[in-house]
């Protein structure tokens, strides 16, 4: 038997081949090699979902990409969700505009779920499921849920007015839970309790404080890491937006950015005069955020994707409203960005599925091992031993 002998037909658990060829030195194709690591029990292995579904995460500051959105809920992804449905696929889109609760910002999981929810993009999707309109807004900041206990107390050695030390004190307390322990940042209700109040003028006002006190807070921290802390990554930490760690979680982390991510950029000019919404507004700790956005814009998403993933469009920036899509010229942007992200979108979708015929193995008895392995792999993640406890 030569080492092609069984390369077309071979059953998902002709174990004997499998193993033949293994055993003589015979390359073995995509999918033999997934029937032979599942086998194995090697549960360490990326399991591709085998629910049929395309599901897109979309990136991007709120305030000044309304118009795209909107657009693209209106003319594109009807379309792309009767595309799919021609193709036996369930198209779904992750818009957090939609999704944040009073309840998840209390307690500052705000960009813990962005990242969860871009995370199930990229298991349950086939093909894509990231997209970014990142354009001239680097975003909000907030502040970080934990620091750890020796970097935290570095920090407030370095922040010089008590009253300020004393804010930080109070807002971050140690909890010896974590491994190791860690400080944590409070939910905000603790101190504010309005913040979740069900009365909207009084959360109104609760939120206004919060904002406040968040920027005293951003500042402290931020302006005493700059000193106090060496490591450029530590202090990135203290200045990175929400919208950044998406793009970093969606398409800096993966293997294959070209296969599963697309960057609309729309540039605005002149820009200078473009209204707050559509730009950072600037804070004494701020210097940096121009060139953190510039530095992704400009070399890190480049870097990352193929020239054919990135669509960019020139429009008029108003003085007054940013960007008007009244205007003729913008309500045609507005229909070529959704042509545009439906036909990209529809290639990516028709290569991931002849990928995905490829290497798919349809074998009653290998999709049940397969389920048990994706449900200790679940199982696995969620679990965290206390040895020196039981000892």
């Amino acid at each position: 038997m030569g080492c092609g002998a069984s390369g077309t037909a071979v059953s998902a658990f002709d174990q004997n081949t499998l193993h033949w060829k293994k055993a003589h030195g015979c390359r073995l194709t995509t999918r033999e090699k997934k029937v032979f690591e599942v086998l194995k029990g090697n549960f360490k292995t990326d399991y591709s979902s085998d629910m049929k579904i395309i599901r897109i995460f979309t990136s991007s500051t709120f305030t000044d990409t309304k118009h795209e959105r909107d657009a693209l809920m209106e003319k594109a992804y009807p379309k792309l969700k009767t595309y799919c449905q021609s193709r036996g696929y369930e198209f779904q889109v992750v818009d957090m505009r939609w999704g944040i609760r009073d309840e998840a910002a209390d307690d500052h999981m705000t960009t813990e779920l962005c990242l969860r929810e871009i995370e199930a993009c990229q298991k349950l999707s086939t093909g894509p499921n990231f997209v970014t309109l990142l354009s001239h807004k680097y975003g909000q900041r907030p502040l970080l849920r934990t620091i750890d206990v020796n970097e935290f107390n570095t920090i407030v050695d370095g922040i010089a007015e008590e009253e300020t030390k004393k804010l930080v004190l109070k807002w971050y307390l140690k909890d010896e839970n974590y491994k190791p322990s860690m400080y944590v940042l409070q939910p905000i209700s603790v101190a504010i309790p309005n913040f979740t109040s069900p009365d909207e003028e009084l959360r109104k006002m609760a939120k206004a404080e919060w904002k406040e006190t968040q920027s005293r807070l951003q500042v402290a921290l931020t302006d005493s890491a700059k000193v106090k802390l060496r490591d450029e990554e530590a202090v990135y930490k203290y200045i990175r937006s929400v919208t950044a760690s998406e793009i970093e979680k969606g398409l800096f982390e993966v293997s294959d950015p070209g296969r599963s991510c697309l960057w609309f950029h729309r540039i605005l000019k002149p820009i200078d005069s473009a209204p707050p919404d559509f730009i950072d507004v600037k804070q004494s700790s701020d210097e940096d955020v121009s060139n953190l956005l510039d530095t992704l814009k400009k070399e890190r998403i480049p870097s990352a994707l193929p020239l054919e993933n990135i669509t960019s469009y020139t429009v008029r920036c108003s003085n007054t409203n940013g960007f008007d899509p009244s205007m003729l010229e913008n309500s045609q942007y507005l229909d070529r960005l959704c042509t545009d992200f439906q036909n990209k979108l529809q290639q990516k979708v028709e290569d991931a599925i002849k990928e995905r015929a490829m290497t798919d193995v349809n074998d009653d008895v290998f999709g049940e091992v397969l389920q048990h392995a994706k449900f200790c792999e679940e199982k696995c993640e969620m679990f965290h031993g206390q040895t020196e406890a039981l000892h």
